[in-house]
């Protein structure tokens, strides 16, 4: 799920061109998640911690899954706390293929494509940025199950693509193609309840920017 999150470099990379302020990132300040298919529906609430170097509070963040056949879908929105500035509200979507994996198939992997924006106002009066970004990947997950709890760690490199637009005339735009990966573990129940971590960073030359998640998830089944 997204949303991502997750992209605080992208941020860091806008503060460059601004004299002072904070900015945001894809479902801002949570990781990308892509943990493999979501089956039946799901829901799930994350809290996201990024490092210092993003210029970022914490986040918090809801998710909705949809799961039918070889396609998923995920939607989530989030709102983060940034250093100097009014809280940010961000959304992001993720569409996920299944090329590998089943009920009864322990490895799985995964191609997504997500998109996430937000809109924030900068230390300059009168200009907002908004950051659009759009990233597209592989998720590799191998489900370790037992009677009572399941145990899935997972991991996903993918390539962000980010634009930046501005409307203050200062010069901040600007477009930046970076790799980047998430990776977690999802610990679930035989009730449908999972407890997740998730770690995401974008390895952007220079910004040392990431973060980290926790989360509750429920999943009700309604196909194979």
């Amino acid at each position: 799920m997204m949303i991502s999150r997750a992209m605080a470099s992208l941020l860091l990379a806008t503060l460059l061109v601004l004299p002072a302020g904070h900015l945001e990132a894809q479902a801002l300040g949570l990781p990308v998640r892509n943990a493999g298919m979501p089956r039946g529906v799901s829901v799930a609430a994350d809290l996201g911690v990024p490092n210092d170097a993003s210029g970022l509070g914490t986040t918090l963040g809801a998710s909705a899954g949809l799961g039918l056949g070889l396609l998923g879908l995920t939607g989530t929105v989030a709102r983060t706390e940034v250093t100097g500035q009014d809280a940010v509200i961000s959304g992001g979507a993720t569409v996920n293929v299944r090329l590998i994996g089943g009920p009864l198939v322990p490895f799985s992997a995964t191609i997504q494509a997500g998109l996430g924006r937000w809109t924030a106002g900068t230390s300059i009066e009168g200009g907002d940025v908004t950051v659009t970004a759009y990233p597209i990947g592989l998720g590799l997950g191998w489900t370790i199950a037992s009677p009572l709890v399941s145990l899935k760690p997972w991991l996903a490199p993918r390539v962000q693509w980010t634009r930046v637009s501005e409307d203050g005339g200062y010069g901040g735009a600007g477009e930046t193609t970076d790799a980047a990966f998430s990776a977690g573990i999802d610990l679930g129940f035989i009730n449908g309840i999972a407890v997740r971590g998730m770690y995401d960073r974008v390895l952007n030359d220079g910004i040392d920017a990431s973060v980290w998640s926790v989360g509750l998830g429920y999943s009700l089944r309604i196909g194979r």
